[in-house]
């Protein structure tokens, strides 16, 4: 009874069982202007529009149901088609690449770790200077997490991740610590590694593990700080995780 985007799949009742973010803003362009005369279809495009709100701001997956139907939760989560449909969004989704009016929101995003110790400071000249290898995480036009690749021949370097602790409950730092993993791949690279002071455990969880000044690329030995003793993680990257899953 909807006007729906050419390629979606139906289930055999006729139901779209799962659609991306774009996906769901399609079906709500092709049906937005229509007259209905069963209330309840046009219900179901408002439940979609708030599922795809959700999903825009952070949730991973938010699900259509029919809540008169008993057991409709459950038959919704544990069998592979469910009974509704499930927007889902990227775990990348609101991640992009840093542009240079994000720079002084970045420096403020960095300030409370730097006085804590735990990232070096940087100036406003050197992330204008490495604008390529950052990314910033962004919720409705403000940013709320960086992250930055630095690239050693075939190593990087992870660095720079701070986050908003207002939205800790998105882990915003390991969505874009996968983000730049995934990069890294894509380039082609063997190795991605991190020096911290604090954050062991993260990495740690990761599948990282601890390695020697020795293992880094000449170039980044030269620049390691001494007198914070940052330990060093490396992660071959044969062995990392492949993006996300469900």
């Amino acid at each position: 009874r909807y006007n729906l985007p050419p390629g979606l799949v139906l289930t055999g009742d006729g139901r779209v069982a799962r659609l991306s973010l774009e996906e769901a803003e399609e079906v709500l362009r092709l049906n937005r202007s229509r007259e209905w005369e069963d209330p309840a279809a046009e219900a179901e495009l408002k439940y979609l529009e708030m599922a795809l709100g959700a999903c825009r701001v952070g949730c991973e997956r938010a699900h259509v149901i029919d809540g008169r139907l008993e057991g409709s939760v459950l038959r919704e989560i544990f069998s592979n088609l469910g009974i509704g449909t499930m927007v889902y969004g990227s775990e990348y989704e609101s991640i992009r690449p840093m542009r240079i009016e994000d720079v002084s929101d970045v420096l403020r995003l960095m300030q409370p770790l730097v006085e804590q110790g735990v990232l070096v400071p940087r100036t406003e000249e050197t992330l204008t200077n490495a604008l390529a290898d950052y990314v910033v995480y962004e919720i409705d036009g403000v940013v709320h997490a960086c992250g930055a690749l630095h690239v050693f021949g075939s190593q990087a370097e992870l660095a720079a991740i701070a986050t908003n602790p207002t939205y800790s409950h998105l882990n915003m730092g390991r969505k874009i610590l996968n983000f730049l993993m995934e990069k890294a791949r894509k380039q082609g690279l063997l190795r991605v590694f991190a020096l911290t002071t604090r954050t062991l455990d993260w990495f740690e969880q990761l599948g990282f593990t601890e390695t020697t000044l020795e293992t880094l690329p000449p170039a980044r030995q030269q620049t390691y700080n001494h007198q914070r003793k940052s330990r060093i993680f490396a992660l071959e990257l044969s062995k990392a995780p492949e993006g996300p899953h469900r």
